[in-house]
């Protein structure tokens, strides 16, 4: 049988197997896939264009682990603005961990809290860092805040912050958008403190020796797929994310001192990617961590306009043990044909970078 007559006689077979579904999530149990034992590092990479646009991201970890009270970072910006932050109480104490924004002109500052994802305080970093991104990609806590002039905000908790103990983890998202310049502050104060009162006086704590801390335009990324994926032409596929050679991380500068600095990870930046299918097969989709431990959530559209929140890995909290590259998550298994558009975030905690991989597909008992 010549290779056309093949392709015409499997195409013929999938979509009767196929004709019937669009999307399935789960295990890789009960399919067989081209994946197998290869190591995941080792696949060829799927051509991307990349489009920059999106809020001013202001990045707050560093220092990471707060031993002293003070203003962890701030920044004065106005319009789209996401926040991501990441601190450990490294005191004996109890602590908090507060959002202030100040509004320093003469009307009222009106914000616009659209999206936010907050977890912790635990000490599970990775589970906190995964439950971010569930309730940040749900679309959970918006809402108005009128700032008067002169005046300031909590907006973490909606009074002073939240509290937590020694070696706990709060972290989060939050995306908002302000009418006029507002300075925003991440504070690590007292648990008895007034987060407002103590933010108009307290110092800015230096940067650790990491330096992860920032303010970065265009915090969003659009990846497009240069080729329409094929599952009898093009086999077993990756796109690697947050690697600095494939995908760069982001710049941007400090504005408690002016110096540069780098979003090592891009923490914060949200990943939106389309991925074209050519009607031939089943396409099936995975995440693979490549840095070590990691665990957090994707958003998928497929077919229908309402986008799956999906767990990686599903069933266990994370994965990913350093120097096994052939770990890898399903994420869903697709009838090809359309755009496959998935959106990432790297969690906060987990271990960069990621490859997604793209896959044929057959089920159990065919060709």
């Amino acid at each position: 049988m010549n290779n056309q007559v093949w392709k015409a006689a499997l195409l013929l077979f999938l979509f009767v197997l196929l004709q019937t579904g669009g999307v399935s999530a789960g295990t890789a149990a009960d399919d067989r896939t081209s994946v197998g034992n290869m190591e995941v590092s080792a696949l060829p990479e799927w051509p991307m264009t990349v489009e920059r646009s999106g809020p001013t991201l202001l990045f707050s970890d560093s220092p990471e682990m707060a031993a002293n009270d003070g203003i962890l970072y701030q920044d004065t910006v106005q319009g789209d603005v996401r926040l991501f932050y990441h601190h450990v109480n490294d005191t004996k104490n109890w602590k908090r961990l507060a959002i202030v924004v100040e509004n320093p002109g003469p009307g009222v500052a009106q914000l616009q809290i659209q999206r936010t994802g907050q977890a912790g305080p635990s000490q599970d970093y990775l589970a906190v860092g995964k439950e971010v991104q569930a309730r940040y990609f749900q679309g959970t806590g918006a809402r108005k805040v009128s700032i008067p002039a002169g005046g300031a905000a909590e907006i973490l908790s909606g009074e002073n912050g939240v509290s937590f103990r020694y070696n706990e983890l709060l972290t989060g998202m939050m995306d908002l958008k302000a009418d006029r310049p507002v300075r925003i502050k991440i504070v690590f104060c007292p648990a008895g403190a007034q987060a407002t009162e103590f933010a108009a006086w307290a110092p800015i704590l230096p940067a650790d020796q990491y330096r992860m801390r920032g303010t970065f335009l265009q915090a969003d990324r659009l990846l497009t797929a240069k080729n329409t994926y094929n599952p009898l032409d093009d086999n077993t596929v990756a796109v690697t994310l947050a690697d600095n050679a494939q995908d760069t991380f982001v710049k941007g500068i400090d504005a408690t001192d002016g110096t540069e600095t780098v979003n090592y990870g891009n923490y914060g930046v949200i990943y939106q990617l389309r991925l074209p299918t050519a009607n031939s097969g089943g396409v099936a989709l995975y995440l693979s961590p490549q840095g070590g431990e990691y665990a957090g959530f994707l958003g998928v559209r497929y077919q229908k306009p309402a986008e799956l929140v999906l767990p990686t890995p599903m069933g266990q909290t994370a994965f990913g043990s350093v120097g096994d590259f052939r770990q890898i998550s399903l994420v869903g298994r697709y009838v090809s044909g359309q755009d496959l558009f998935v959106r990432f975030s790297p969690p906060g905690g987990s271990n960069l970078p990621v490859r997604l991989v793209l896959s044929p597909y057959w089920r159990s008992g065919g060709a």
